[in-house]
């Protein structure tokens, strides 16, 4: 165990010190939080704790506290992620050794580790690490609260859970059918007192989930207005599956000049690659996540889990009792599987999602890999070709070997065509033939095809000295690291040698196009909207006075970027400059196949904006 333990800290973190790239959106916020006790207690986007992003600021207090132990690094704002991944593969052996041993323990906390989708986001300032961990450590308390019959164990993790809530928002509440459904059947106590120790935990349960909301909106909510914040973003950003802005307008003259703590969203959870949140569109669907696109960050091992779900629950199961009387492992393989079945529908069936999303099915797809490989095996030498189960195991390679198959096959055609040859010979092989000596070799070369794939996959953010920001792992991401142009020096030396003291360096209309800026030179850089621009952070009336006071003297308006009230104005009034307009930015990479080395090569597009002066006399 201490050498998977190694190889995790070894792929989350090798050459992470070489990494010039994080989530800005992240780093700009921690670096306003360090700025103040208030800023770092909201999470504030901006030094002047006017904006914040559009989560909870859980995970945000760790990698602050990284900042401010270690100053501000990319590897500092990274590190808790490091920690926390590490962590998560240790609590997976923890949760699977009791039930099913340390062969098990080890195989399902190996899974983990070489899951592409947590390898990416362990090496990123994303919070998708601290959610998992959480997670994971609420699990082992519930594991607890049935082992010892505690209460307090059991209120401890529904605490958890909603601590989690307050790193990822309700993504955190889909584990939570399966925590009452495992914990009813698990405890020997009578029913009563079963619905109140539920009761109370579901009590400690909202008072964790909303102390940080309430004391957002009891504290900051501006005078004589009836928008909370943190509330509305809970239903609104869940509620539409997407990103958005929430805006709280100011009106006074005072908050004009000298902003008021009143706490906007913008969004953040989008990568530093993307000049614009867009989110992965898939067709919704069961079979979504088995495309190319997204099944390479977290479905390579999926039909293995699928398959040994079944034959676990069969294996585990005791004649004498009744269906509903599940033995303890039966039970553990329901937390697991409870846990996989809402999260993949979940996903299934949204239409569009950041893709870092998807990690949160690789601790039960691990899981339930490591529980039930040995259990397929054994199921496969003791039944015969009349039991459905002896046909598991073969099922289990031949579907994930052709699964791995059409992930590989726009990268290594060849491996494709081996791995679907080698993993369907050794299935049919092991339907065919009961040969003893055979079968061990068989059931060896079957496992091996369908791990390394995955492996080599998690290998390269590590070896391309990467952390690849999107959360996700592909061939080439040192390419996509280096393509990454966010900040325009021409730009930058222009508006830094004019500033002339503004406030701010500049204004712009979104949060995606300020954030790299105030990363590389520390100053305040205004974003008059949201991340997604569905939302002013700042009304037009508020923008004039900012002008008028010379606290703006230059705005950059990006090209195609949606029209607004504040936009408009400063097309009409402001002062084109010209030979300055141009900012390089990359969005999204997307493969492209070449015929030499069959890896993804990325295309970066340019987009380009004009930059306006704002002279103070434009207000009059």
């Amino acid at each position: 165990m201490i050498a998977i333990l190694l190889l995790a800290a070894f792929l989350y973190s090798w050459q992470i010190w070489k990494v010039g790239a994080t989530n800005d959106f992240y780093t700009v916020t921690i670096t306003s939080m360090l700025k103040s006790v208030k800023n770092f207690w909201y999470a504030s986007f901006n030094s002047f704790g006017t904006v914040t992003v559009n989560q909870p600021p859980v995970a945000l207090w760790l990698m602050a506290m990284s900042a401010k132990v270690f100053c501000l690094h990319a590897w500092s704002v990274i590190l808790p992620s490091i920690v926390l991944g590490v962590g998560s593969v240790a609590l997976m052996y923890q949760l699977v050794t009791p039930y099913f041993g340390r062969f098990a323990g080890r195989l399902a906390a190996l899974a983990l580790t070489l899951t592409p989708a947590v390898v990416a986001n362990s090496r990123t300032n994303n919070l998708d690490a601290t959610l998992i961990f959480t997670l994971l450590l609420a699990l082992l308390l519930l594991q607890k609260a049935i082992t010892l019959q505690r209460l307090c164990w059991l209120l401890s993790s529904f605490a958890l859970v909603g601590l989690a809530f307050n790193v990822k928002l309700l993504q955190a509440f889909l584990i939570l059918p399966v925590m009452m459904l495992v914990y009813w059947l698990a405890t020997r106590q009578p029913w009563q007192r079963k619905l109140q120790h539920l009761s109370l935990a579901f009590l400690t349960l909202a008072i964790t989930t909303l102390i940080w909301p309430l004391s957002v909106d009891l504290t900051a909510k501006p005078a004589n207005s009836n928008h909370y914040v943190a509330l509305s973003l809970v239903y609104n950003y869940q509620a539409n599956n997407q990103v958005l802005s929430q805006s709280t307008a100011t009106t006074t003259k005072q908050s004009h000049t000298r902003p008021k703590p009143v706490k906007t969203t913008t969004a953040s959870a989008a990568p530093v690659d993307q000049p614009q949140p867009k989110a992965t569109k898939t067709d919704s669907g069961f079979l979504s996540l088995i495309e190319t696109k997204l099944g390479t960050q977290i479905s390579w091992l999926l039909p293995f889990a699928v398959f040994g779900t079944l034959g676990g629950l069969a294996y585990y199961r005791r004649k004498q009792r009744r269906w509903y009387q599940l033995t303890k492992e039966q039970q553990q393989i329901l937390l697991w599987a409870g846990w996989l079945l809402p999260a993949y529908v979940s996903f299934a069936l949204a239409h569009q999602y950041q893709s870092f999303y998807l990690v949160m099915l690789a601790p039960p797809i691990a899981a339930l890999v490591g529980i039930t490989l040995k259990v397929l095996i054994r199921q496969y030498h003791l039944s015969d070709m009349n039991n459905w189960q002896y046909y598991l195991l073969p099922l289990a390679i031949v579907t994930t070997a052709c699964l791995q198959a059409w992930f590989v096959n726009p990268y290594y055609p060849w491996l494709s065509w081996l791995m679907l040859a080698t993993g369907s010979f050794v299935s049919f092989i092991l339907i065919s033939s009961r040969r003893r000596r055979a079968i061990k070799l068989l059931i060896a070369t079957g496992l091996m095809t369908v791990a390394v794939a995955p492996t080599w996959w998690s290998l390269t953010p590590a070896i391309a000295a990467t952390n690849g920001t999107q959360g996700t792992t592909t061939l080439l991401t040192k390419a996509q690291q280096d393509s990454n142009t966010r900040v325009s020096s021409k730009l930058l030396c222009y508006l830094e040698k004019h500033n002339a003291g503004a406030k701010y360096l500049f204004a712009t209309d979104e949060a995606a196009t300020a954030a790299p800026y105030i990363v590389k030179t520390g100053h305040p850089v205004l974003s008059v909207s949201g991340f997604n621009r569905q939302s002013d952070t700042v009304t037009l009336a508020a923008f004039k006075q900012l002008v008028k006071t010379g606290q703006v003297r230059y705005f950059y308006a990006v090209d195609g970027a949606a029209s607004s009230a504040i936009t408009n104005w400063v097309k009409t009034n402001g002062t084109k400059i010209t030979g300055e307009t141009q900012q390089v930015t990359t969005p999204a990479p997307r493969p492209k196949q070449t015929n030499s080395t069959h890896t993804p090569q990325l295309t970066p597009q340019q987009t380009t904006g004009q930059l306006y002066q704002l002279s103070p006399t434009i207000t009059q």
